[in-house]
């Protein structure tokens, strides 16, 4: 949380086998993304090869099997950040922001204080 914050939008509906329709871990990790305000200016961008281990897929994998060698383990529905994309500073409360995810979607919003 360094970076500051999580945006998140609606969750994908998982197919048969729980994963989300054309969303593969080879797809996970080639994700970039930007953040702009609503009028344009570009805030920030980056990618999911930024993780650490290089994908959300990689990392989320490596913590599950470290709490698995502790006996301990993930729970269906708990969210579970592994990693950052993007910076998210420079912003100013009470303005648009703009969150564009590389061919997953886009997610608009406004930063409170």
């Amino acid at each position: 949380m360094s970076a500051g914050g999580v945006v998140m939008g609606a969750r994908f509906a998982p197919s048969a086998d729980g994963v989300a329709p054309g969303v593969t871990a080879a797809r996970l990790a080639a994700v970039t993304a930007s953040i702009h305000t609503a009028a344009g200016k570009e805030l920030s961008k980056g990618a999911a090869t930024a993780n650490p281990l290089g994908s959300p897929v990689a990392s989320l994998s490596w913590a599950a099997n470290h709490l698995n060698s502790r006996g301990l383990g993930l729970v269906a529905g708990q969210l579970v950040i592994a990693g950052a994309m993007c910076k998210s500073r420079d912003f100013v409360v009470g303005e648009p922001v703009v969150v564009q995810f590389d061919g997953l979607g886009t997610i608009r919003l406004t930063v409170e204080d």
